[in-house]
């Protein structure tokens, strides 16, 4: 911008060693603040005992989590098939060729979460024929091995 305004991204610590600052794509009940930057208006920080930022944040909007369980599967094309050193990557292209989609994992997921049926080439599921506590397992096991 032409008044001299930048962007810098944070990424905040993931240890115990500080307050946490847990917010992003979690819903508000489950959010805490307690380690987050100063919300709000005009504020400073101090980056190693010496510069001074002065920067304006809103907790709300302005946090997005650069990485989510979805996002790998969404983005396995490029990663995994595409754009990669030694694509395709042999694990990945025998379950693109079996289920016939890139994002298959995402899919599966989206449909167990929906109650809906998938639509690949090979193994599909209709998830509309199980109860809660089938899709809940769908769901864990598509997040977890797929």
């Amino acid at each position: 911008a032409g008044d001299g305004a930048s962007s810098k991204k944070i990424q905040y610590a993931d240890d115990d060693s500080s307050a946490p600052c847990f917010v992003g794509g979690l819903a508000s009940a489950d959010q805490v603040q307690d380690g987050c930057l100063a919300d709000g208006g005009v504020n400073v920080i101090t980056i190693n005992g010496e510069d001074d930022y002065f920067y304006s944040y809103d907790v709300d909007s302005d946090n997005k989590n650069a990485r989510t369980i979805q996002g790998f599967s969404t983005g396995a094309q490029s990663k995994m098939f595409d754009d990669c050193p030694g694509c395709p990557y042999k694990d990945f292209e025998e379950f693109y060729n079996y289920y016939g989609e890139f994002d298959y994992a995402n899919q599966w997921v989206t449909a167990a979460l929906l109650g809906e049926s998938t639509s690949f080439t090979n193994g599909n599921a209709d998830f509309n024929i199980y109860g809660t506590a089938g899709r809940r397992e769908a769901v864990k096991k598509g997040t977890a091995y797929m």
